[in-house]
């Protein structure tokens, strides 16, 4: 009963839910992006092409090589998630400037600069690249900041319950975090905590086959979060749409 309760979901899911985008970038008029930005959206693409056949320290020395031109990149390829993602938990977080926030797959710290704007100051980071976190704490933007990477596992040196809101932008891609992060993603969350994920549409479908999707409604029927939000982004990145989800660890 249960594989029969996911499949249907992940069908309807496919079926009713998503709005694919199919757009030529160089033919769309109405883009914003100039010939310049264009040509640094390419060049992130071929990044993310690159960690398809990546093992894990091979992915990590390819950001840690990154890191340096990460941001001036991102600047100019209309990468809009990590303020997205900002801003809805800014809306959860609302007055609670002292909540306490993990960002996942960190980088040089895109989100936390837009959650310091606001006055959320008590941010903490994670991910695999020494080399962003170096380029990140040199901002001063989080308190701790772990060098490491989510897995199935228990993630070295967090607690349960720790969290009043987990945002991760842009980790569910290839090479990167698996559906099996979901439960450790609650349970690094406090009770009544929230978790905020965004990732690029097309990935769900093409990379994960609906598998991260699959893995969150487990965790539904299982009793462990309920499910606040899940939107359709426009301009997550460039031309391609986002999808964004928002749970409410229970």
């Amino acid at each position: 009963l249960k594989e029969f309760s996911y499949t249907c979901y992940i069908q309807t899911t496919v079926q009713l839910s998503r709005q694919p985008v199919h757009r030529v970038m160089a033919a769309n008029k109405d883009s914003n992006l100039k010939q310049s930005d264009a040509q640094t959206y390419s060049k992130t693409e071929d990044f993310i092409a690159l960690f398809e056949n990546q093992d894990l320290n091979k992915m990590t020395s390819t950001y840690d090589d990154w890191a340096a031109k990460y941001d001036s990149d991102l600047d100019g390829c209309g990468y809009n998630g990590p303020l997205f993602v900002a801003k809805k938990a800014m809306d959860l977080l609302g007055d609670n400037k002292d909540a306490k926030i993990m960002d996942i797959a960190a980088g040089t710290g895109k989100i936390a600069e837009y959650l310091l704007e606001k006055g959320y100051t008590n941010i903490d980071g994670l991910d695999g690249s020494a080399g962003m976190r170096d380029v990140a704490m040199e901002k001063k933007l989080y308190k701790k900041y772990f060098v490491t990477f989510v897995t199935g596992d228990k993630t070295e040196g967090i607690e349960d319950d720790t969290y009043d809101c987990i945002v991760t932008c842009g980790s569910f891609v290839a090479g990167h975090l698996k559906p099996d992060v979901i439960p450790e993603f609650i349970r690094m969350t406090k009770p009544g905590g929230y978790i905020c994920v965004i990732m690029r549409e097309k990935w769900m479908y093409a990379i994960y086959k609906g598998e991260v999707e699959c893995a969150m409604y487990t965790c539904m029927e299982e009793g462990k979060w309920e499910r606040i939000e899940r939107a359709i982004v426009p301009r997550y990145h460039g031309d391609f749409d986002g999808l964004l989800f928002v749970y409410k660890k229970l």
